[in-house]
C-alpha cells in the first residue's frame, strides 16, 4: 500500500512540473524570431485561420511561476507575419493570444499584422523594455491586463476599430504619455490606467458611458480631463491622488460622481457640478487642498443627495466660494465639512430654500464647522425674507448665521451649441438683471442655424435677461445632391453622408473607372457639395488571358443575386471558375457580373430548375456535376452559343469560389501559380525570372527578381492587375479585399 501511494504522488508530481505545451506548429518570422501557433476550429468564421499562442500551456493556477516559453522566448525588434505556411496550407494569423509574450523581457517592438482583431489578456503583460507597437486597424478587442506593466511603453495608437479595452490594460505603464480612447469604446474598465505616472494628456471617447474603479488612480502627471457628455458615471477612486490634475470639465451628462472619485486632487482649484448630477458620494472631492470655488450653477444640479458623514468637499482647506444655482433642490449634511476657510456663499433661490433645521455646529449642518459669522450671503435682490424671517416655517436656520448678508442683481447667461461639430455660439456672460445680451450662432461648413432652444430664429438675438437662463443653438446639415450617370445611386442627403454607387456595365462592355478618376466599383462618396460622377465603359476586353486567380470566400458567406447576372466568355480566355466547400454566395440588387471565363460547376452539383423555367445549352458551354454543391435558379437559365449566362431573379451556390486558370499552350510547362490573398499578389514556382506589376491600363507598379521562394506585391487597392514572368505572357489577377 505504501509503495502504491508514493508511485501516486510521484506521477502527480512529474504532472505539476511537466510543460503542457499549447501550439500545432511553430514557424519564423519575418524578423527571425520563432513563434508557436495554435489552428482555430475550421468553422465558417475561422477557416484557415491561427491563433499565435505561448509555447506553453496557460493555467492561472501557475500564474505566479508561469513564464510562456521553455527557452528562446522572443526578443528584438517583432514582425508578425499576417499569414503562415504549414503542412501545405497557408493560415491567417487572426489572434494574439493570451500570454502570447507575457514576460518577454526582451521585446523592443512589434509589429501586429492587418489581419489579426484581437489581442488578448495578459498578451504583452511584463514586457519591461517594449518601447512601441503597431496596432493595425481591424483589432477591436484589447484584453485584461493586456499591457500591464510595459514601463518603458511610452506611446501607443489605439485604431479606430478597438471597442473594448480590458481593466488593467495599461496599468503600471509609467513612461506613457498620452493617449486617445477610440469613438467605438464604450467603457474605461477598472485600473485601465492605474499608475501610468507620465500620462499628462488623455482623450476619451465621444460615447463612454462609465469610467470605472481606480481607472486613472495615481496619474500623477496627468493636468486636464474633459469628460465627454456621454459620460453618466465616474466610480470610485477613479482619479484618486491625480496630484496635477488641475482642470476637470464634467460634462453635461453625467449623474453619479463615486467615493473618492477625485480624492487628492491637489492641483485642482475650481469645478462645476454639472446640472445632470443627481449623486454625488462621500470625500469625492476630499483633500482637494487647492480649490477655491465650487459652483453649483443654475444651469446645474437639480438634486444632490450626499452619502456619508467626512463630506463631498472635507478638508478642502483653500475653498473660499461656493455657488448654489437656483434648481438645486435638495442638499445633504456636511458637505463642506471642515472647509473652514469659505468666506462667500451665493445662492440663487427665489421662491423656497432648502430647508435645514439645523444650528451651525449640528453634525447635520451642511456648513459643519465653519464659523459662518465670518462669512458673507449673498441673495437674489427682493428675496431676504427668505433667509432671514424667524418666523417662516419651515426656519431655514443654516442660511441666518451669516455674518453678512448682501443683495445680488447679477444673473448668468450661458449659450451652448447643440454639437459644436456643426456649429458655435456665442453670449455667455454675467449681467445686471434686465440687462440685454446678444447671442450668436455661427454654422461651420455644410451646416446651418435652425433655431434657439427656446424656438426663436432670429440670429443674431438681443436676450433681455430676467432670469438665470440656459439655452441651446439648434443646428441641422445641408442637404447636397449627389448625381450619377451610368450607374446606380445618388439622390439628395444630407452633408457628410456615406452613399455606395454601383456602375452597370451592359453586354459586352466593361467598367474602365469613373469621370473623376477613381476605380473602385462599387464605391463610396462621402458627400460634402453637389457631386456628379459617370461610369465609364469600353467593350469588354477579349484578349488571350493566362492567369491562376483565387478568390478565397468564407463558408456559409451569404450572396444573393436579385436581378440580372451576365457571364460573359470571350472565345479566348482559358480561365475556369470553380465553386466548392459548401459556401453561399450572395450578391445585391441590379448588380451586373462579368466573368471572363468558362464556367464549370463541379463534382457532382445540382443544377435545380424550377417550374416555367428554360434551360439552353448550346456550343461551348460546359456544366459538370459535382458533390453537395447545389444551384438553385428561379427563373429561366440561357446557355447561348456565345457563352453568356443570364440569371433573371436567384442564385444560391453553395460553396467557396475558386477562379483560376489554365494558361495557354506552352506557358503551363513553367508550372508557376499566380493567386492574391489577403490583398496581396502571390507568385510561387517563377523559376528564377524577373517578376513584373502592372495595373490594368499596363503601367509598372512594380517589379521583383524571383529568389526560388512565393513573391509577394501588395496591391494598392481592389482590382484587376498584370503580372508579368520573364518573357511569358501576361497574366490576369483580380484582388478582392
Amino acid at each position: 500500500m505504501k509503495r502504491t501511494i508514493l508511485l501516486i504522488v510521484s506521477i502527480l508530481m512529474m504532472a505539476a512540473t511537466e510543460k503542457v505545451y499549447a501550439y500545432d506548429f511553430s514557424a519564423v518570422a519575418p524578423s527571425g524570431q520563432t513563434l508557436y501557433y495554435k489552428i482555430n476550429p475550421n468553422t465558417w468564421t475561422e477557416y484557415n485561420t491561427v491563433t499565435l499562442c505561448p509555447q506553453v500551456q496557460f493555467t492561472y493556477q501557475s500564474f505566479s511561476n508561469y513564464h510562456p516559453y521553455t527557452s528562446g522566448s522572443p526578443s528584438g525588434n517583432l514582425v508578425i507575419p499576417d499569414t503562415v505556411f504549414y503542412n501545405g496550407t497557408y493560415y491567417t494569423v487572426k489572434y494574439i493570444d493570451e500570454c502570447a509574450f507575457f514576460k518577454c523581457s526582451g521585446l523592443i517592438s512589434v509589429t501586429i499584422p492587418a489581419s489579426v482583431i484581437s489581442i488578448r489578456s495578459n498578451a504583452f503583460r511584463q514586457c519591461y523594455s517594449l518601447t512601441s507597437i503597431t496596432i493595425p486597424n481591424n483589432v477591436d478587442t484589447i484584453g485584461y491586463n493586456a499591457f500591464y506593466n510595459c514601463s518603458n511603453l511610452s506611446s501607443i495608437t489605439l485604431p479606430e476599430s478597438v471597442t473594448w479595452l480590458g481593466g488593467a490594460a495599461f496599468e503600471g505603464c509609467t513612461s506613457l504619455t498620452s493617449i486617445t480612447i477610440p469613438d467605438g469604446v464604450t467603457q474605461i474598465y477598472s485600473q485601465t490606467f492605474s499608475g501610468c505616472s507620465s500620462l499628462t494628456s488623455i482623450s476619451l471617447g465621444s460615447n463612454i458611458i462609465e469610467i470605472g474603479f481606480n481607472a486613472f488612480y495615481n496619474c500623477s502627471a496627468l493636468e486636464s480631463i474633459t469628460i465627454p457628455n456621454s459620460v453618466t458615471t465616474i466610480k470610485q477612486s477613479a482619479f484618486y491622488n491625480c496630484i496635477s490634475l488641475s482642470t476637470i470639465d464634467l460634462g453635461n451628462g453625467l449623474t453619479t460622481i463615486g467615493y473618492r472619485a477625485f480624492y487628492g486632487c491637489s492641483a485642482l482649484t475650481s469645478i462645476t457640478i454639472p446640472r445632470s448630477v443627481s449623486t454625488i458620494a462621500n470625500q469625492a472631492f476630499h483633500s482637494c487642498t487647492s480649490l477655491s470655488t465650487v459652483s453649483f450653477n443654475a444651469d446645474s444640479c437639480s438634486f444632490l443627495p450626499i452619502n456619508g458623514s467626512d463630506g463631498v468637499f472635507y478638508v478642502c482647506i483653500g475653498l473660499g466660494t461656493v455657488s448654489f444655482g437656483n434648481n438645486v433642490k435638495t442638499i445633504d449634511k456636511n458637505i463642506f465639512k471642515n472647509c473652514l476657510n469659505i468666506s462667500t456663499v451665493r445662492v440663487d433661490w427665489t421662491d423656497s430654500v432648502p430647508y435645514y433645521d439645523a444650528e451651525v455646529g449640528d453634525t447635520n449642518n451642511i456648513f459643519y464647522g465653519i464659523p459662518l459669522s465670518n462669512a458673507t450671503l449673498i441673495i437674489p435682490v427682493g428675496t431676504i425674507d427668505l433667509y432671514t424671517n424667524t418666523n417662516t416655517t419651515p426656519f431655514n436656520r443654516p442660511w441666518s448665521f451669516f455674518g453678512n448678508i448682501q443683495e445680488d442683481s447679477s444673473r448668468f447667461v450661458s449659450v451652448y451649441s447643440c454639437n459644436n461639430e456643426m456649429g458655435t455660439t456665442t453670449g455667455t456672460d454675467t449681467v445686471t438683471l434686465g440687462s440685454a445680451v446678444v447671442l450668436t450662432a455661427s454654422p461651420n461648413y455644410g451646416y446651418h442655424f435652425v433655431k434657439w432652444s427656446d424656438d426663436n430664429t432670429d440670429n443674431p438675438r438681443t436676450l433681455i435677461c430676467v432670469q438665470d437662463t440656459v439655452i441651446v443653438g439648434v443646428f441641422e446639415p445641408n442637404e447636397y445632391t449627389l448625381t450619377c450617370h451610368n450607374a446606380i445611386g445618388g439622390g439628395t442627403y444630407p452633408y457628410m453622408s456615406q452613399i455606395e454607387i454601383f456602375a452597370l456595365p451592359q453586354m459586352n462592355m466593361q467598367f474602365r473607372g469613373w469621370s473623376d478618376n477613381v476605380n473602385t466599383n462599387p464605391r463610396t462618396i462621402i458627400l460634402i457639395s453637389d457631386t456628379i460622377v459617370t461610369a465609364v465603359f469600353t467593350p469588354a476586353d477579349t484578349t488571350y488571358i493566362h492567369d491562376t486567380t483565387t478568390l478565397h470566400d468564407s463558408l456559409y458567406m451569404n450572396v444573393y443575386i436579385h436581378d440580372t447576372t451576365y457571364v460573359n466568355v470571350p472565345y479566348a480566355v482559358h480561365d475556369t471558375t470553380y465553386v466548392t466547400l459548401t459556401d453561399t454566395i450572395t450578391n445585391t440588387l441590379y448588380v451586373n457580373v462579368y466573368v471572363h471565363d468558362t464556367t464549370y460547376i463541379t463534382l457532382t452539383d445540382t443544377v435545380t430548375v424550377t417550374h416555367y423555367d428554360t434551360v439552353t445549352n448550346t456550343m461551348y458551354d460546359t456544366i459538370d456535376n459535382f458533390i453537395y454543391d447545389t444551384l438553385s435558379v428561379i427563373d429561366t437559365l440561357w446557355l447561348t452559343q456565345y457563352d453568356t449566362v443570364w440569371l433573371h431573379d436567384t442564385v444560391f451556390i453553395h460553396d467557396t469560389v475558386y477562379i483560376t486558370g489554365e494558361g495557354i499552350d506552352g506557358v503551363d510547362a513553367l508550372n508557376t501559380m499566380v493567386y492574391s490573398s489577403r490583398g496581396q499578389i502571390v507568385i510561387e514556382g517563377a523559376n528564377g525570372n524577373h517578376v513584373t506589376l502592372y495595373d490594368i491600363n499596363g503601367r509598372v507598379l512594380a517589379a521583383k527578381q524571383d529568389e526560388y521562394a512565393p513573391l509577394r506585391f501588395q496591391a494598392p487597392a481592389s482590382g484587376t492587375y498584370l503580372i508579368k514572368i520573364g518573357n511569358y505572357p501576361a497574366r490576369k489577377v483580380v484582388v478582392i479585399r
